[in-house]
């Protein structure tokens, strides 16, 4: 949970795809319902635009606000509008933020919240949690995190459903049906062999709905006839463009939020079908688990949808160091820095029979 104080560090990858020759060329941003004072900025006209910048909320008082962005074309129209919320927490000394402690609850039954124990940058919940208290049927799961400075994270909330017990050997999926946007009437259906993990690989076809920005929800049915929750994801639906043989040209990928580590990597040769087993060097970043996102792009230089995984990086520490001469009249200062990765603990040897911990 990183703190930040007059401003927000407010990052967003827009791929847009414009009709004809019609490219991005301003947008305007505002906080809350303060439209009134939206800042509006010029960019140089362009198809894509990577919009990464600090965005100063010295104005806004600590606490919950909502920032909303819109882009406008060459041809003098808007997008629709992007919000997102975010918390301005107040400035803290604390230079590094742990996680001590989560707590979790059911519904909106906050008064038997049960706290736990936690720590560390990094968090992975995989405890089983006791719902025995709650009936069968749907439920919100809420959880939320404190760190050492006593700041508590937003809430994240999920929609689950508590099945009976069942003398099923082993509950497989049947069944997927998938819709656009809200239009849940005109949802697909299809029959899957009987399979505890199922990959969809399918096209799934988006003929019925137009061009621009959709949202795609997709859910499973067990051989119990149960349901899970649904996935919904946005996507954008570019105009048909004729392409005689469209190939992956290349791939980027970045860990956690890090965009300014992204790494460009080009395909040659340029390939259809594209399998990524290139070993992906984790020696510079510190031990701990890490989500990995990639992008793929194709010969018309539209970039694919992010696709991410957990991994986790193993402890393989590495002796590094930097040592720094200053000179003066009558003596010379010698910093040294430590670049260190993954140590615990350290020994250092000076070499004039100087040592330290």
């Amino acid at each position: 949970m990183k703190k930040i104080s007059v401003f927000i560090l407010f990052v967003m990858l827009l791929a847009a795809t414009l009709k004809g020759q019609n490219q991005i060329a301003s947008y305007e941003y505002w906080f809350n319902n303060d439209y009134a004072n939206a800042i509006q900025v010029s960019v140089t006209p362009a198809q894509k635009i990577n919009l990464k910048q600090n965005i100063d909320a010295s104005s806004l008082a600590n606490g919950v606000h909502v920032f909303n962005i819109r882009f406008l074309d060459t041809a003098q129209r808007w997008s629709s509008v992007v919000s997102q919320f975010f918390y301005k927490a107040p400035q803290s000394s604390t230079q590094n933020h742990e996680i001590v402690s989560y707590e979790y609850w059911f519904n909106n039954d906050y008064a038997n919240a049960v706290s736990r124990i936690a720590t560390g940058q990094v968090f992975t919940l995989d405890s089983l949690l006791d719902a025995s208290s709650i009936s069968l049927g749907v439920h919100t799961f809420n959880i939320r995190f404190k760190d050492n400075s006593g700041l508590w994270s937003s809430v994240a909330s999920q929609f689950f459903y508590k099945a009976p017990q069942s003398t099923v050997a082993q509950t497989e999926i049947i069944e997927y049906e998938y819709w656009f946007d809200n239009d849940y009437a005109a949802s697909q259906k299809f029959s899957v062999a009987n399979q505890q993990s199922f990959l969809l690989s399918d096209k799934l076809n988006a003929s019925s709905v137009s061009d621009g920005l959709h949202v795609l929800s997709i859910r499973f049915r067990d051989n119990q006839g149960l349901w899970s929750s649904a996935i919904s994801q946005f996507f954008y639906k570019i105009p048909v463009k004729e392409v005689s043989d469209n190939k992956i040209v290349a791939y980027k990928y970045w860990f956690d939020n890090d965009l300014e580590g992204t790494s460009f990597v080009s395909v040659n040769p340029q390939q259809k079908h594209f399998n990524l087993n290139d070993k992906i060097s984790l020696i510079e970043i510190p031990k701990g688990r890490y989500s990995i996102n990639f992008q793929f792009q194709d010969s018309m230089g539209l970039w694919s949808s992010v696709v991410s995984d957990s991994i986790e990086k193993q402890s393989l520490p590495i002796a590094r160091f930097e040592v720094v001469e200053q000179n003066h009249c009558d003596s010379v200062e010698v910093t040294f820095i430590n670049k260190s990765i993954d140590a615990d603990t350290y020994e250092w040897d000076f070499g004039d029979g100087n040592n330290s911990t």
